[in-house]
């Protein structure tokens, strides 16, 4: 099973738009907003450029060369985001990648999926590469529409915030730390990891989070004195979280404003 379901947990609006895009156009448009040509250009000069802006402007990315009003400024903030949001999530043998660039009211989400396999010391390795990428436009109010629907199908990990209370589960599980030993106490049916950055000039603002989920109960995962320490957690933890985290990094804004 992918990634993506059809199944929603989450009663927050969706993306306003989204599109499936190639790699090759999907650098053919982010070189068009920076004037830098993409690392590869080789591989996107003549016909295979052609058939990039042909795409573009199939999903109605581009008209002629340039990009439309809808994509242009988006796609330069995802050059240079305010907040970048990073998921990393494992399930059911597909790992995907995601990229929250968010500026003011506006974000862009970059989703693309993976096989994987686990390997004999219980870490994960990639073996293969989705042939496009998922782009959505959302308006940052909703921004867990657009996390959710990225998210494992699992109601433990796509669950709204207000499911979730405010006090951490009972019963902290402590495992060994190296990943094959923790594997075998609990063993993990998905796995997220959450990294947000914002940046006001020189001064940046940091958060991480990581989830597991194993046998029906979700675990907030974070390590101390070479152990891990899995905190069980209601459904709806990790919007409650990540929601929070959104809403420190205006606090960050706002205060570096006033100061500066």
């Amino acid at each position: 099973m992918g990634i993506l379901s059809t199944v929603p947990s989450s009663s927050v609006p969706p993306p306003s738009h989204v599109i499936r895009v190639s790699p090759a156009a999907w650098a053919l448009a982010l070189s068009s907003v920076s004037g830098i040509q993409p690392g590869h250009t080789d591989e996107l000069d003549g016909p295979v450029r052609e058939a990039a802006w042909a795409e573009l402007n199939r999903l109605g990315v581009a008209a002629g060369t340039e990009l439309t009003p809808r994509w242009c400024e988006p796609l330069r903030e995802v050059l240079s985001p305010v907040t970048l949001l990073r998921l990393s999530a494992a399930y059911n043998g597909v790992g995907a990648n995601t990229d929250f660039t968010i500026t003011g009211n506006r974000g862009v989400c970059v989703h693309r999926r993976s096989t994987i396999e686990t390997d004999d010391d219980g870490g994960i390795r990639t073996t293969g590469h989705e042939p496009s990428l998922e782009v959505a436009l959302f308006d940052t109010e909703h921004i867990w529409g657009a996390v959710s629907r990225v998210l494992p199908p699992l109601a433990e990990l796509r669950a709204d915030a207000v499911l979730a209370r405010t006090d951490a589960g009972d019963n902290v599980v402590h495992m060994p730390l190296t990943p094959s030993e923790a594997a075998a106490v609990v063993p993990e049916e998905a796995i997220l990891s959450a990294a947000m950055t914002t940046r006001s000039g020189e001064s940046r603002q940091v958060w991480a989070g990581r989830w597991s989920v194993s046998q029906g109960t979700l675990y907030s995962v974070r390590t101390t004195d070479g152990a891990l320490l899995l905190t069980p957690q209601r459904a709806g933890h990790v919007a409650r979280e990540i929601v929070f985290a959104l809403a420190g990094s205006y606090e960050f804004l706002a205060g570096a404003a006033a100061s500066a």
